[in-house]
């Protein structure tokens, strides 16, 4: 009898190792407007910030009684900061997808800190942000627990040699994953581990890497790390990146596509989307009409925010918040679905 209970064991850690998903990833609706722009009406998401964009969502928790976005913002009045790119903040809803004004607090970084990505860990909320430095040592990052309280961000690391951003995939063991970069210039998107966000050990420098002009489905010159990853039900991790097509070159066409990634071993990819998810259809993505624009037809997908509840095919429901035009907060709902194989 003991050893039918044992092969029945084995049989069942055998199915659930074996087991697999197939994931789809679709937009629900995108806002009519933008979250916040200048182009909006005072006391509705109103920027004096010529370009506003780029946003990390930070939720409301111990040291923060409101939910806040972290945006990227240049062209704005000295009482905002002045003309050069810096870190501001707003008032954000995750459930409306709406934020009030920006507030005039400037986040007092390194000069032309910009691209803010957020995570939470230990008590500690933690930013990295690009600043100018020497090549591509132009990644940051700070912690506080205390998130409004501009002054208290200290410095974590300084000058990783990332070029971009910084996506982190926690981990119950405590060696926690990075994804990072932008390929070119660097030859792929990185992972690396860290046990202490100071120090960092590389697993792949060739992560993940452009398809290149000629793809049909997906033609990519150049890829960036997004949206700061986040786990699906599965135990998986969804992540948003950024991938200029040949079109960028003449007239800045950037759009979203989608990785999932293996929960158990962060280090491998288990789906690429076969299409990119988020392209240009609306005007303040577009750079049409009344929206300000910095670069035409471009979304940068920089925070995926689960919204909680099933959409009716059963897939989780997320608020993606992201820049729009280079110059504007936007806000969408998708579904990722799951399906057995």
């Amino acid at each position: 009898m003991r050893c039918v209970v044992l092969i029945i064991a084995a049989l069942l850690a055998a199915a659930h190792v074996a087991a697999a998903w197939t994931y789809s990833a679709s937009i629900l609706a995108k806002a009519a407007v933008p979250a916040l722009s200048i182009a909006n009406a005072r006391g509705q998401g109103y920027s004096p910030c010529t370009c506003t964009f780029n946003p990390a969502f930070i939720p409301a928790g111990p040291g923060l009684n409101a939910s806040i976005n972290i945006v990227r913002v240049s062209g704005c009045p000295e009482s905002f900061g002045g003309a050069g790119d810096h870190l501001m903040y707003a008032f954000c809803d995750n459930a409306a997808g709406t934020c009030g004004d920006l507030q005039p607090f400037v986040f007092p970084f390194e000069k032309t800190a910009e691209d803010p990505r957020v995570f939470i860990y230990d008590g500690y909320y933690y930013l990295y942000y690009f600043a100018a430095g020497p090549g591509q040592n132009t990644v940051f990052l700070r912690r506080t627990k205390t998130p409004l309280a501009v002054d208290s961000w200290e410095l974590v690391a300084a000058n990783l040699p990332w070029h971009r951003n910084g996506c982190v995939m926690l981990q119950p063991d405590g060696t926690h994953y990075v994804l990072f970069g932008e390929s070119p210039p660097l030859p792929g998107l990185g992972i690396a581990t860290t046990q202490d966000f100071a120090t960092y050990k590389y697993v792949n420098l060739t992560y993940m890497k452009p398809l290149g002009p000629n793809n049909t489905a997906e033609p990519e010159i150049v890829i960036e790390a997004g949206s700061t990853p986040v786990q699906l039900s599965t135990g998986d991790y969804f992540h948003l990146y950024a991938a200029g097509t040949p079109g960028w070159v003449a007239n800045g066409n950037y759009t979203g596509g989608w990785i999932v990634i293996d929960g158990k071993d962060p280090s491998r990819i288990l789906q690429r989307s076969a299409t990119h998810l988020f392209v240009p259809t609306m005007d303040y993505e577009i750079g049409n009409g009344i929206y300000p624009v910095q670069r035409n037809r471009t979304i940068f997908t920089t925070a995926v925010v689960p919204l909680g509840g099933r959409a009716d095919n059963g897939g989780q429901v997320f608020r993606v918040w992201y820049g729009a035009a280079d110059a504007n907060v936007a806000s969408a709902i998708i579904v990722v679905t799951a399906t057995a194989d």
